[in-house]
């Protein structure tokens, strides 16, 4: 009865010990995925905004081109922005494909 009663003390304090344990990864887990996500989104801001003064820059210069009346330099500008998106594009599909 004695050696009974030891074992269930001992699974007691291992039942004890694993639910302390999985306490402290879920904790672990929830702090990481918290800071995952800050850092998601600080990247994301700062895509944003230098996506945003791209355009603007763009926007001002395309603006001043025409405005002085060199509209083909928009145009060449344009057309290689074309380019450059393509192959991006297609690019990207290249991986996907492989993948």
């Amino acid at each position: 009865m004695q050696i009974r009663t030891k074992e269930l003390a001992i699974r007691t304090q291992q039942e004890e010990n694993s639910k302390s344990i999985a306490e402290a990864s879920i904790a672990a887990q929830l702090q990481d995925r918290g800071d995952g996500r800050k850092h998601f989104e600080t990247r994301l801001k700062i895509y944003f905004s230098g996506i945003v003064v791209i355009i603007l820059i763009s926007a001002i210069f395309s603006y001043y081109a025409i405005s002085s009346g060199n509209s083909d330099i928009v145009m060449k500008l344009i057309e290689i922005f074309a380019y450059i998106t393509a192959g991006f594009i297609g690019g990207y599909g290249f991986k996907a494909s492989r993948q």
